[in-house]
């Protein structure tokens, strides 16, 4: 049987958040497009990292890449 989509969950969030590159270090390479950050931490859109990372740090990736 094939992983669920918690499985995956689970494993995109353990590949955004956890060292050595995060979604958070992503953030801080001003350059990057949100789009090719979301898509480097295995989202299939920009707004599906935003609403993760919005669940995870409480603000959204455009608040916390200006702060």
């Amino acid at each position: 049987m094939g992983p669920t989509g918690r499985d995956r969950s689970v494993e995109v969030r353990e590949r955004c958040w956890n060292p050595p590159k995060s979604a958070e270090s992503h953030l801080a390479e001003q350059g990057v497009p949100i789009e090719r950050i979301a898509a480097r931490c295995g989202f299939a859109a920009s707004g599906a990292l935003s609403s993760a990372f919005l669940r995870h740090t409480g603000v959204r990736p455009s608040t916390y890449r200006k702060n």
